[in-house]
């Protein structure tokens, strides 16, 4: 192991590496999900087999990370144990899953469903973002465009008709209005302006789901305002639906115990509002109510009576985690049908405004061309 390895860095309270992406956390998950599932069947020590991946990994923090699981193995923890120590990485219901899995002796068969549940949710994931790639992507080309336009022009128009002692179009002058915050920066910092504006935003859109498993006030904000936008909120209503039955399908499945799924599904990527239902669920459960008797007293509009009706056929036959699993099939539909619906909305619309804004920079432009010919006096 590296020298680097062996610092109070990578030590037993080292909460394992971050991530800025969390697409790039989850893929690193799935990964190596895989290849854990494939030392237990290939019946291989894991402490042995964990430092092999590591020589492996072509990621560097994936790699300290599995120096340090092999480590801790090597001296004596469960796999579960050793992962519980990195909850910067291991959500809580993945570990809970390990552990339920090292317990009942099924460890290798409780790992090939946490992939398949991962690899369900990386590519639910993908598909939701790349539905709304395309109208973002017109937004920035066009913003840029038109802006690097109108600061560049608009200032020679000025001085020809400062020249003549005339005054520019109304039209015109209401434009550079607009866009006077950034004229008073040079030109040459214009376009690297409305790239970093553009990477600013990119960066704030990711950082949203980073919110989900944070509890702050800022994080209950901004939730706050995405869940009562029109088209937006029920959008992310159900993707919390989906996560939510979705990783329950696997816990349940897995015979964690329902009240102690709850709490580890709350922990996760859901929002505030969701995560404050789920652990009033979860409480409710460990009172002794079943989970259609929670469900039922919960007054939210968090749990829609689709769910609240698969939920309680699957209850009663003794088939929740099927049940689950077909709420997280219809509710992944639902977030992508809204996704669709929200990008073939929002690009005409998208679209118009966009045309407005090119029509009223033209407008200008012609304007202050045709209104050349009044300065110059027969």
């Amino acid at each position: 192991m590296p020298s680097s390895m062996t610092s109070k860095t990578y030590g037993p309270g080292w909460p394992g590496p971050r991530f800025l992406r969390p697409a790039r956390q989850r893929r690193a998950l799935l990964e190596m999900t895989g290849q854990l599932a494939d030392l237990i069947r290939l019946r291989m020590p894991l402490g042995d087999g964990i430092s092999a991946m590591a020589l492996d990994a072509p990621d560097r923090k994936l790699r300290s990370l599995l120096f340090v699981l092999s480590l801790d193995l090597k001296n004596g923890l469960t796999l579960h144990e050793a992962m519980a120590r990195r909850p910067n990485f291991f959500p809580a219901s993945y570990v809970d899953t390990v552990r339920v899995g090292e317990e009942t002796g099924r460890l290798g068969t409780i790992l090939e469903r946490l992939e398949n549940s991962l690899l369900q949710t990386g590519r639910f994931q993908d598909e939701l973002a790349g539905h709304l790639f395309y109208l973002k992507a017109i937004l920035f080309s066009v913003l840029l465009v038109g802006t690097t336009a109108i600061l560049l022009l608009s200032s020679q128009f000025r001085e020809i008709f400062s020249s003549f002692g005339a005054a520019l179009p109304l039209t015109t002058q209401w434009v550079m209005r607009i866009h006077q915050p950034l004229s008073m920066a040079p030109t040459w910092l214009v376009l690297p302006g409305v790239l970093l504006f553009a990477l600013l935003l990119t960066w704030l859109e990711r950082t949203v789901p980073l919110l989900s498993v944070q509890r702050n006030r800022l994080s209950r904000i901004v939730w706050q305002v995405l869940l009562h936008l029109p088209w937006v909120g029920p959008l992310y209503r159900a993707r919390d639906l989906t996560h939510a039955a979705q990783q329950l399908e696997t816990l349940v499945w897995a015979k964690l115990p329902l009240d102690k799924a709850l709490d580890d599904v709350a922990a996760g990527d859901v929002s505030p509002a969701m995560s404050a239902a789920l652990n009033r669920l979860g409480k409710a459960v460990r009172q002794g109510l079943s989970f259609d008797a929670a469900l039922g007293r919960e007054k939210t509009r968090m749990f829609p009576q689709t769910f609240r009706g698969l939920v309680q056929l699957g209850d009663q036959a003794g088939a929740l985690s099927e049940s689950l699993g077909q709420l997280a099939q219809i509710y992944r539909c639902e977030t992508l049908n809204r996704a669709y619906m929200l990008v073939n909305v929002g690009a005409p619309l998208g679209v118009c405004c966009v045309g407005a804004y090119v029509f009223l920079i033209c407008r200008s432009f012609y304007g202050v061309v045709f209104a050349l010919s009044s300065l110059v006096t027969p």
